[in-house]
């Protein structure tokens, strides 16, 4: 727009505009992702309100994935992360970070664009992976306020404002008397710098001062942090400049065993995008119509469907790391450390466990250790202060063991990550 000399109210507006979508800023977006996206919605303009807000379920868009959820029953799998897709000619291996391993004759992806490259994809082409990697989202939060009523359409408003020097970056009228804002990626340092227990009233504040003292009172608020959110990682598809060829036409296209549903389209496609995979058409028969139902069956924990499975380590382990809550807050000596883990393997009553476990350095003090432990070392060092003076410290390559009832202090003095095996007697 400067390069054709465009005058600073238009660009303003424009900023202002994409401020309140959670877009990129105007020097970070590309031209025909915004061309492509007003002509798959029919729309004249930069955002037509009356025609990108007319299809919505009243509950919320989160109801639609509950329902399907429930009416799909056994044939779902919540909670279980995805490590790796395998896709050959003959099936396709989906592996949880368990180490469990799903078979299918198709999968399909829905994965946003963040979470997606967290998981390792193989036997599709070099081109198609580099396309779905080149996709981004925005960083972005949402903010939600309920009223009683519109109280906006009394003033004869349409609860739609632009903020250029708030958190917010604008509000919109999502239905009867809840009223929606976004928080931009130029703005979400202000929004995660903000203390949480502040965060509320301050946009509260931010939607009084466009709107009055009747925006004061909400009944509800919620927040959501899409873009820190480990499950979305962002919000909005981001198409910077070259983007949208870059993709080009891999995305859209599915493979002979695979297809990725993602944002092909210059559309924010990823709105409120819930990390989902499934695998489709399972590669073994289904029963004859006049067969009797087969009895549902209860997925184990942690158990590999193949008898033998072998246990990645760097960099390949990585990628099937995931958050963890393996070290009690009550033991600690320091600040709690970040740690991600992974169980390859799991017992039926999850009494005995294989896994890798990753952490930044920290102390911890432990009364009785819980369960029996073999460790193997692969980055880092450990101390062990056992409670009568005795001192071990171990590094990479090294292993040991630990006994259920050890007493003393548990030391990571350099970044660790290790191979354990478990058991709780």
């Amino acid at each position: 727009m400067r390069a054709r000399s465009a005058c600073s109210t238009a660009i303003g507006r424009s900023s202002s505009c994409r401020l309140a979508l959670a877009d990129e800023s105007i020097e970070h977006t590309s031209m025909l992702a915004d061309l492509r996206r007003e002509s798959a919605a029919g729309a004249e303009g930069f955002y037509n309100y009356d025609v990108w807000e007319n299809e919505r379920v009243l509950e919320g868009s989160a109801t639609v994935a509950l329902t399907m959820a429930e009416q799909l029953g056994d044939r779902i799998r919540c909670s279980s992360p995805v490590g790796a897709i395998r896709i050959s000619p003959h099936r396709c291996e989906v592996m949880l970070t368990t180490g469990e391993v799903l078979t299918a004759a198709n999968v399909v992806c829905a994965v946003p664009a963040g979470p997606l490259r967290g998981i390792s994809i193989s036997g599709i082409s070099d081109t198609k992976l580099a396309s779905l990697h080149r996709q981004k989202s925005a960083l972005a939060a949402k903010f939600v306020a309920v009223y009683d009523h519109s109280f906006w359409e009394g003033a004869g408003l349409n609860g739609v404002a632009y903020m250029e020097h708030n958190i917010l970056g604008g509000v919109w009228a999502q239905s009867a008397g809840i009223m929606s804002g976004l928080v931009p990626p130029q703005r979400m340092g202000t929004y995660l710098a903000t203390p949480r227990h502040h965060l509320g009233q301050a946009l509260i504040d931010e939607v009084v001062d466009a709107f009055g003292d009747a925006a004061a009172t909400p009944a509800k608020t919620y927040t959501r942090s899409w873009g820190t959110a480990p499950w979305t990682q962002g919000y909005v598809t981001a198409w910077r400049p070259g983007d949208v060829m870059g993709v080009g036409p891999c995305t859209a296209r599915a493979s002979r065993r695979s297809t990725c549903a993602g944002p092909t389209s210059g559309c924010p496609a990823t709105w409120k995008a819930p990390c989902a995979l499934a695998a489709a058409s399972p590669a073994k028969s289904s029963p004859p119509a006049d067969s009797p139902p087969s009895p549902p069956t209860r997925p184990t924990t942690g158990t590999a469907v193949s008898s033998a499975a072998r246990i990645p380590t760097t960099p390949d382990v990585d990628s099937l790391l995931k958050p963890s809550d393996h070290v009690d807050p009550a033991h600690l000596r320091t600040a709690a450390p970040a740690e991600t883990a992974a169980t390859h393997l799991a017992s039926a009553d999850e009494k005995f466990s294989v896994g890798t476990w990753r952490a930044e350095p920290y102390a911890e003090y432990i009364e009785a250790y819980p369960g029996d432990e073999y460790t193997r070392i692969i980055e880092g060092r450990v101390t062990l202060t056992q409670d009568d003076g005795t001192t071990w410290t171990f590094g990479p390559g090294d292993a040991f063991t630990i006994a259920a009832g050890w007493r003393g202090e548990y030391r990571v003095d350099e970044p660790l990550l290790k191979q354990f095996a478990y058991y709780i007697p």
